[in-house]
């Protein structure tokens, strides 16, 4: 039996293939909208957990905890979302709030006040670090930096405070109310600079953080951490070292100038998480660093003892960031140049191999064909002609192999530094030696790095002939499994004060050139006893 052609288009197959482009669009459709319940459910969670430790940090009979991460946890996520989801946001944390806040014994009115509070102090924050930070994620320049400072620790909290601190008066659960105010202030601005950091970057970067670490970083950054856990237990664990030299508060401070140095905010947020859990828990059961104090007051030391020594390293963090993006924005427009110069130089030498030393061949070879005839009227001689093109042909050869050296794409680096002291010996007179050790064998040599190399021999052999009037140089090259060493010496005066200009601009060029692949350049030069520079590029991936 033959199938119609026209039985491919049947009803059936028409009506098959629309529903499953149906379930296709269903299921583009349907991933961005799972996002948002995803997220609100994530925010809800985490702003539960976040209350239940703000209650453990709550002393027995105190309406305001010494630590509330709740608000600082909202705040996180209002910044790591689209506003269009803020709305979906406070509305989830609503019931983990009541749910949390009934269940410890707070009145259902008091928990809507605090909630308020709590939702406004993060919502206006975070509308404000967005309008005046003019970013997505505030801690990637130092104006971000501010703008979180300014108003998402200075600002929100300050205002909503008083909010809370009516509340407490109103359920009576305080007779006072500057006193509740200040407490619930100091706590939340602590609680913003902790958590909101640590939550905002961990959200934006993910898993790509961690990837950009080489192991020693990590290791560093784990032990700064623990170095401000252990420093903060031996300082705050025993109530009489504290009691009697308060002034060890500020020892672990240590640490968190060295996080805000050496890494982002995260870093520097985790270290003061640590040494603000340690330290309010022991003031919590008794270690006061102020014997005369109550607990209260010994609390709000704390507090604004971390905040003023914080807040000065969080700008400094900021600052740092600007400066390391300054510094990689300096080092990408340098690679670019570099590379440039060497496309440039790649496209006139190839023009210069490819075509004029080709038709200069090619007439050598006709002027040296005719020359077997003899003298040509007139005089003219065929084979002083022959001679003078050839010298021209070599010279253009010579050239282009100056302007970029296509021995390294065929033979390798060694092949081209042999070739190239060669050439130097040749023009100067002077007797250039090059050696080879390969330690290891680790394969060809990255282009990169065979032409970095290669172009600091370039510019030390051309300074050699031009300046250094010596009679011998060597040229050697290490290669092992982790770098590649290249040092170049000579015999000759040194290199002079009043000359050093003409030395420095090709020095320069070569340091630029090595800093753009990791590596290093160290020149030693005494005045009659010659001049010795080594370059070294790692191969390894770290």
């Amino acid at each position: 039996m033959v199938t119609p052609a026209h039985s491919y288009f049947s009803p059936d197959r028409i009506l098959a293939g629309q529903k499953a482009e149906v379930r296709q669009r269903t299921a583009v459709a349907f991933a961005p909208n799972l996002r948002i319940p995803v997220l609100v459910l994530a925010t809800a969670l985490a702003y539960y957990f976040g209350t239940k430790l703000g209650f453990l940090f709550t002393p027995a009979g105190t309406p305001i905890g010494t630590l509330w991460p709740p608000n600082a946890i909202l705040l996180a996520a209002l910044l790591l979302t689209p506003t269009r989801i803020w709305p979906f946001l406070l509305l989830g944390v609503l019931p983990a709030h009541l749910l949390v806040q009934i269940g410890n014994g707070v009145p259902p009115i008091t928990s809507i006040g605090w909630f308020f509070g709590n939702s406004g102090e993060a919502l206006l924050g975070a509308a404000c670090i967005r309008y005046f930070g003019r970013e997505q994620r505030p801690f990637e320049s130092l104006r971000g930096t501010v703008a979180f400072l300014v108003f998402g620790v200075l600002v929100a909290p300050f205002l909503t405070s008083f909010l809370d601190a009516a509340v407490v008066v109103l359920s009576r659960r305080a007779s006072g109310y500057w006193m509740p105010w200040t407490t619930r202030l100091s706590s939340n601005m602590i609680s913003e600079l902790i958590f909101v950091p640590i939550v905002v970057i961990c959200g934006a970067r993910r898993l790509s953080w961690f990837r950009t670490l080489t192991f020693g970083k990590s290791l560093e950054a784990i032990l700064v951490v623990f170095g401000a856990v252990i420093l903060s237990l031996r300082i705050f664990g025993t109530g009489n070292l504290i009691s009697s030299v308060p002034a060890l508060i500020c020892a672990p401070w240590v640490f968190l100038l060295w996080a805000a140095l050496r890494f982002d905010l995260s870093v520097l947020s985790a270290s003061l998480l640590a040494i603000a859990l340690i330290s309010i828990w022991n003031v919590m059961i008794g270690h006061d660093p102020l014997p005369r104090a109550s607990m209260t007051e010994n609390v709000l030391f704390l507090h604004f003892s971390l905040l003023v020594f914080t807040l000065p390293l969080v700008l400094l963090g900021g600052y740092v960031q600007d400066y390391r993006r300054a510094l990689a924005s300096l080092s990408a427009t340098r690679n670019h140049l570099i590379n440039w110069e060497e496309k440039e130089r790649q496209l006139v030498g190839r023009e210069l191999h490819n075509n004029i030393v080709q038709q200069l061949a090619l007439i050598a070879a006709e002027v040296d064909r005719m020359g077997s005839i003899g003298h040509l009227p007139g005089g003219m001689d065929l084979k002083a002609l022959y001679r003078e093109v050839t010298q021209v042909s070599d010279a253009t050869r010579d050239l282009s192999n100056e302007v970029h050296p296509f021995v390294l794409e065929y033979a390798g680096l060694e092949a081209g530094l042999r070739s190239l002291c060669r050439r130097a010996a040749r023009q100067s007179g002077i007797d250039i030696r090059f050696a080879q050790n390969r330690v290891s064998c680790v394969g060809k040599l990255a282009k990169d790095v065979s032409l970095c190399l290669y172009r600091v021999a370039q510019e030390a052999l051309q300074n050699i002939v031009t300046h250094s009037r010596a009679g011998t140089a060597t040229v050697d090259l290490t290669i092992t499994e982790r770098n590649a060493v290249l040092r170049i010496a000579d015999d000759g005066i040194g290199i002079p004060s009043e000359e050093y200009m003409d030395y420095g601009i090709g020095l320069a060029n070569v340091r630029q050139r090595l800093i753009a692949l990791n590596g290093a350049c160290d020149i030693v030069s005494a005045s009659m006893k010659g001049t010795t520079i080594t370059a070294s590029v790692p191969l390894s991936a770290e």
